[in-house]
Order: C-alpha cells, then sequence, then structure tokens
C-alpha cells in the first residue's frame, strides 16, 4: 500500500538523542484507521472463545492486524477521488 494517507495528526515534535535530534512526525491515517478498526474487531473475534478450549485463538491477533489494516486501506480508498466517476 503506498498511500498511507499522510500524518494522522499533521505536527512535528523534535525529540533529543544520543546522536543529536530527530524528527518525529507521528503515526499515517492509515495507522491511525487500522487502530480503530482493531478495536471493533476485537471483541467481534474474540467473542465467546476461550483459549484452552479453541487453541486457534494464538493466530487471532496476526489475522485482526490484517483485517485492521484492510479496512484501514479501504477508508483511505473510499475518500480517495475516484478517476473514472468523478466521485469521492
Amino acid at each position: 500500500m503506498s498511500n498511507d494517507g499522510g500524518p494522522a495528526f499533521p505536527g512535528e515534535t523534535v525529540m533529543k538523542t544520543d546522536e543529536g535530534f530527530e524528527v518525529q512526525r507521528g503515526m499515517t491515517l492509515r495507522d491511525y484507521f487500522a487502530g480503530q478498526a482493531m478495536a471493533a474487531l476485537i471483541p467481534v473475534c474474540l467473542h465467546d472463545t476461550d483459549d484452552d478450549a479453541n487453541p486457534a485463538i494464538r493466530r487471532y491477533p496476526e489475522y485482526i492486524s490484517k483485517l485492521a489494516y484492510a479496512n484501514a486501506d479501504a477508508m483511505i480508498a473510499a475518500r480517495t477521488p475516484s478517476n473514472d466517476k468523478g466521485e469521492t
């Protein structure tokens, strides 16, 4: 995914490091969207599961993360104007 949506919260913070200074730009809009999607997906994916009764639960963090970023990519695509019909 090449379109990360830009910064979620525009601004820069300058941090002092051992090597000098480093500019921190924060998270991208894609990361922010994924975090919001993940917050909604976790309860749905883990509903009524028991780790001892369902060993597959151990795979859910990767699955949930992939779903969250797929949702974030869809949200970014939805806010990008379409070239063929001029829709947003």
